[in-house]
Parts: structure tokens; C-alpha cells; sequence
């Protein structure tokens, strides 16, 4: 009765009234918010969401916030207005551990989830308390294929483990095997996948979704608390001996498959002892066994004679780019001359991947050797690099290059390089060819991660210092160009260069136009070195990117800050300068 008195009042109120009484709660702790969103009554929800003396913070007893009820709720405006109210709001969590992401991803609300990860950055990796499962945990058990993809773009850890120390490769295999839950629903990136893998054994959506996880980075040697991989519970051997293929990880003799006769869950507790047994010294040691390929760091060593070479899809002054096949995948093979670097040193260099997994940085996925070359395999991005977009008729018309695209590109790198230096890695070679903007999604992709050290000494005599600067000197902070002692490489570095991709990118200008590179070293010398074409830029985008130019590294700006500015500029785009024409159907 208190309940519907309170609401009804509030109904009644002036705006004044619904101010004072945005702040009660009733028997059960509900807000009026709560009321009116369990009712939708949109009269009410922007006055008592917007009142700045409600506590959006407060919850019922239930555990609900107000963001929470909407998502239950499935009411996307009251979710949009909480989330331009205080976007923190949804990193809150019920006493069960739930966050609003959760709540969306359980009861798949495909539209609000898009809200909570691309509006608010909602933390895709929070574990809620009873199971400790992360949203993509919840989305690969239920089979919501489309959320799955969605956390996955952005970033969700694909070997985060529940309480049953399950990763969500385990729990696709264990639905998988239930005949009792609904067929996991194919997208157009499944049907992609299974049209590149041409693989028979790829029979449903739901074997589909093992080889997209396996994909994007999903390790298939992670045991549970039981004792047991992944895709040790597979009935199926073909598949999983192509899953394995796939994951690159050799196939093991002595591995102990599912039988295809009925099993509980007490025999597959029972089976780690099993797997210890068999692994006996003799096959362990047996080299026909196993192939000779390894893995490094992530990354697969592998032989020359694995990848079956296509056409030349790029080239640049350190190699050229050729599309290839590698077990049975579409990759993308950059050949690059080695001289003054041992095989050794390119291991190191490129195994700084195996700490790398993100949306926005293109993967690298192994590498093999010929005498004076290094062939590097990437994951194929069926796009252009940046530069050719920029600056080709024939790649432009395909990727008009409006505002609203300039801004996703950049919003794109910037969260790449963000994920790099927070997880203390340096790019250090930051350059339109160096971005990759795919057909058809637009998306942007950071490329040549860890590169910069071995193209820079192909370039170098033998007895040059390896502590030379990497880099390409067209982007290069001037800190780097003098290599002040060892104090150069710096998150700053990156800084500078990816601002200087920026200007190129928004003022569709090369960047020193008309200078070699003695000009170019010339400008950078002086104490203030700033690109020539920065005065060029809309006014908010030179805001945003002249401190990036500043002398002392120390001055510039992080990843983090300019990623903020930036999306705070595409929340509130302003008149950014007659020379750009706004699309707003994009």
C-alpha cells in the first residue's frame, strides 16, 4: 500500500515535489525510479533520473540499482538516461556479484548490453560471487552466440575460469554435449568462419562456436579442478583432432578422449589419475609422435613449408605482405629480412604477442625462418592499411572516410594502445601503414606490435648498436630520433606518434609534405618540433593533439586521457569545421 502511495504521489508532484521525493524509499528500499521504470511510465523516469539529489547508487532490497531494474526490465531509453547520468553506475554490483552486464547478458538483451559496453566501457571480466563465471561465461552457456561476439570484441578474457576452474572453451564443449538445451544460433561471422575453415566436421553452430573461441585465443591445454582440457570432453575425435589442429597444440597419443558410451560425472572426475598413467615415459619421448612444431610464447614456431604462399597483398620498405594458407586458416604472411638480428633475438621480439589479446590489435599467430628472412603470420584482415585509404582514389572510394569514421578509427587505436601501455607494452612504431581498416565493419586494427626492433636492424650495418632507435622517422618523437642514452623508449613515444597518424587521418594531408627526411630531422631538432600541417586541423582536434607534441615526453598526455577526450568529443561533437560533412545515418 506505502508502495503504490508513493508512487502514485509522486505522479502528482510539480518537478519540485518529484525532486524532494526522487530520495525516498519505500518498505522494500524501492526509489520512486524503481517505480516508474517497473511501471514505464516515461513521464517520470527523466525528471527522477536527471534530479541531482537522487542516489542512483542506492538499491532496493533486492539488491537493485536502478540501472540494474532497467535492465532487467528490458527498458533501453530509462537504461540510456542512468547511463548519461553517471556511467560508473554500471560497474556496481548486486550482493550476488551481479553487475548490470550481467543481467543483460543472462536475459540476452542483445541492444542494452551494446549500450553498457560501448557507452559506459562496462568491465567485461567481473566475476559474480556464487560460480565466480564472467558474462561471457553466462553467454557461452546459454548459447547467445551474437553476446558472445560482442564480449569477445571487447575484450572479454576467453580463459578466465569459473569456480570450477572452467574457462569458456569448457563450457561450450559441456553444452555442447547436453541434448537438452537449445541449438546455439548461427551469425554471419560463424557462417564466415565455417565457409574459411572448409571443414566437414564443423556440423552445427555449436561446434562453430569451439572453433570461434579457439580463434580468438581460447587455450585448449587449460585444465579444470578436475583434471581435464577442454576438449577432453568431446565425443567426437574428428573434431577434436581438428580443434587441436586448429589451436595449433600437438595431438598427444596418450590423450584420453570421452568414450562414446555414457558417462557421469564421477567418472570424469576420476579421470586425472587416468591421464597421469598413461602418459608414460617411452611415448613421451617417442619422436614420431609428435610433430616437430612447437610453440613459443604464444606464438608457433613453425616450418617454412607449412604456409602455401597466394599473391602479394602489400608491400613496404621492409618486405612485402603475401596472402597465404596455415593449417587450413586464411593468414596473412609478412616476409621480412633479418640481417643483424639472430633467430633468437626475432623469438624474443615476437613473443611479446603472447601478452597481447584485443579487439583492435590484428593477432599474431607464429612465425618461421629461411636463411635472412623472417616470415611472420598474422591473422588476415580483409581491409587496407590506413595509408592506402588515406591516400589512394581506389581505397577511398571503398572507405569514405567521413567524420564519424575518423572518429570510430581513432577511438579504435586509441583503445589498443591504452591496452598496450597498461599492460606495459611499447608499440614503438605507431604509422598509417601500420593500421588496418577492414571492408565492411570499418573496424581499425593495430598492426606490427613488436616489429619495429627487427625491421630497424635489417636496416642497420652488423655493427651498429642494438640500442638504436626503432621506429619509422616520419612518426618518430624527437626524443627517440637523437636516442638520448636509454631513457628514449617511453609510453610518450607512442604518444607523439600515433597524434602524428591522427593529423594525417583528420587532415588527409601527408604529414611533413615536401620534406625529405634531412628536412624532416632539421624540423624535429628544434626546440619546438611540431608537424607543419597541425594548424590544418579542425580546431577540436587541435586541442586534443597539439600537447601530444610537446617537447618534454613527460609532458604529453597518456593512452588513457586521450582516449577519454576523444570519446567525450564523440558524445558532445561539436562544430568540428566546415570542411567535414557530418553523416548522421552512419
Amino acid at each position: 500500500m506505502r508502495r503504490r502511495k508513493l508512487f502514485n504521489q509522486t505522479n502528482k508532484q510539480t518537478n519540485k515535489q518529484v525532486c524532494y521525493l526522487s530520495c525516498s524509499q519505500d518498505n522494500v528500499r524501492n526509489l520512486p525510479v524503481h517505480l516508474a521504470i517497473k511501471r514505464n511510465s516515461d513521464s517520470l523516469l527523466e525528471p527522477l533520473i536527471n534530479n541531482p539529489q537522487a542516489d542512483l547508487r542506492l538499491r532496493n532490497a533486492k539488491g537493485f540499482t536502478p540501472l540494474h531494474y532497467a535492465v532487467r526490465n528490458k527498458l533501453p531509453e530509462a537504461v540510456k538516461l542512468i547511463l548519461a547520468r553517471d556511467p560508473k553506475l554500471c560497474e556496481i554490483q548486486k550482493d550476488d556479484g551481479y553487475t548490470p552486464l550481467h543481467l543483460a547478458v543472462v536475459n540476452n538483451h542483445i541492444d542494452i548490453a551494446r549500450q553498457l559496453l560501448e557507452h559506459a566501457s562496462a568491465s567485461v571480466n567481473v566475476a559474480e560471487n556464487g560460480g565466480k563465471a564472467t558474462p561471457l561465461h553466462f553467454a557461452t552457456h546459454l548459447g547467445y552466440s551474437e553476446i558472445i561476439e560482442m564480449l569477445v570484441y571487447h575484450g572479454a578474457d576467453v580463459n578466465a575460469k569459473d569456480k570450477d576452474a572452467d574457462t569458456a572453451l569448457h563450457v561450450a564443449v559441456k553444452r555442447r554435449r547436453s541434448s537438452r538445451r537449445e541449438a546455439v544460433r548461427s551469425t554471419s561471422t560463424f557462417d564466415k568462419l565455417r565457409e574459411e575453415l572448409r571443414d566437414t566436421t564443423l556440423k552445427t553452430s555449436g561446434d562453430t562456436l569451439l572453433a570461434y573461441l579457439i580463434r580468438h585465443g581460447s587455450d585448449v591445454t587449460i585444465k579444470n579442478k578436475h583434471g581435464l582440457r577442454p576438449l577432453d570432453l568431446l565425443r567426437d575425435q574428428d573434431l577434436r583432432k581438428f580443434l587441436m589442429t586448429l589451436s595449433g597444440v600437438a595431438i598427444e597419443e596418450d590423450a584420453q578422449l570421452d568414450k562414446p558410451d555414457k558417462r557421469t560425472k564421477a567418472e570424469e572426475q576420476r579421470q586425472k589419475p587416468a591421464v597421469k598413467r598413461a602418459a608414460t615415459p617411452q611415448r613421451a619421448a617417442a619422436p614420431t609422435k609428435r610433430p616437430a612444431q612447437a610453440a613459443f610464447g604464444g606464438i608457433h614456431y613453425i616450418e617454412r613449408s607449412e604456409l602455401h604462399l597466394g599473391d602479394t597483398v602489400g608491400r613496404g620498405g621492409f618486405g612485402e605482405v603475401k596472402k597465404a594458407v596455415w593449417r587450413g586458416t586464411t593468414v596473412a604472411v609478412k616476409i621480412l629480412p633479418t640481417a643483424g638480428s639472430q633467430d633468437s633475438e626475432v623469438k624474443k621480439e615476437i613473443s611479446i604477442h603472447k601478452q597481447v589479446r584485443h579487439p583492435n590489435i590484428v593477432p599474431l599467430m607464429a612465425v618461421a625462418h629461411e636463411v635472412g628472412q623472417a616470415l611472420v603470420v598474422m591473422e588476415f584482415i580483409n581491409g587496407h592499411d590506413l595509408y592506402h585509404v588515406l591516400f589512394e582514389k581506389k581505397c577511398r572510394e571503398r572507405i569514405p572516410l567521413t567524420w564519424e569514421l575518423k572518429m570510430a578509427i581513432s577511438l579504435d587505436l586509441l583503445t589498443a594502445l591504452t591496452y598496450l601501455h597498461a599492460s606495459k607494452i611499447l608499440h614503438l612504431d605507431i604509422k598509417p601503414s601500420n593500421v588496418m581498416v577492414a571492408y565492411g565493419s570499418n573496424r581499425a586494427y593495430l598492426c606490427d606490435l613488436g616489429l619495429a626492433h627487427i625491421k630497424t636492424r635489417s636496416a642497420m650495418s652488423l655493427s651498429t648498436s642494438v640500442r638504436g632507435p626503432r621506429g619509422t622517422m616520419l612518426y618518430m618523437a624527437p626524443e627517440v630520433a637523437e636516442h638520448h642514452g636509454a631513457g628514449w623508449a617511453c609510453a610518450a613515444n607512442d604518444i607523439w606518434s600515433i597524434a602524428c597518424t591522427f593529423l594525417e587521418l583528420f587532415v588527409e594531408e601527408r604529414l611533413w609534405a615536401g620534406l625529405d627526411i634531412l628536412g624532416v630531422m632539421q624540423k624535429m631538432l628544434k626546440p619546438a618540433a611540431k608537424p607543419p600541417i597541425l594548424p590544418k586541423a579542425s580546431p577540436q582536434i587541435r586541442k586534443l593533439l597539439e600537447p601530444c607534441f610537446e617537447r618534454d615526453p613527460q609532458t604529453r598526455p597518456s593512452a588513457e586521457t586521450l582516449l577519454e577526450q576523444f570519446r567525450l568529443l564523440q558524445q558532445n561533437p561539436a562544430e568540428h569545421g566546415s570542411r567535414y560533412v557530418c553523416h548522421p545515418h552512419l
